[in-house]
């Protein structure tokens, strides 16, 4: 099974049993969190886990009361090229809010 785990202040991570499988970068900025990495370990691939760390972002930023600017282009090039219901995005900015 694998699990999300939020690392304050900076990250979130994709475990299975002890097995780093991925993580996204982020910054926080006033009222934005900057999403500005995501990884992913060849053994990881294909089974969502991307999609797994940004919607745990997103719903620390909705929490939160955060916009999301996806300064990583897996999330501004896939993830929100069709947002996730209840999100708007706007690619020229890369800046999503959650409404």
């Amino acid at each position: 099974m694998i699990r999300i785990c939020h690392e304050f202040p900076t990250r979130f991570v994709a475990r299975m049993d002890s097995m780093e499988l991925g993580e996204l970068l982020y910054v926080i900025k006033g009222n934005a969190i900057y999403l500005e990495h995501t990884f992913v370990a060849p053994e990881g691939r294909g089974k969502g886990i991307g999609d797994l760390l940004v919607n745990a972002a997103c719903n620390e930023a909705i929490q939160k009361k955060y916009r999301v600017i996806a300064s990583c282009s897996f999330i501004s090039d896939k993830y929100f090229l069709k947002p996730p219901t209840g999100w708007t995005y706007d690619p020229k900015t890369k800046t999503a809010t959650f409404q």
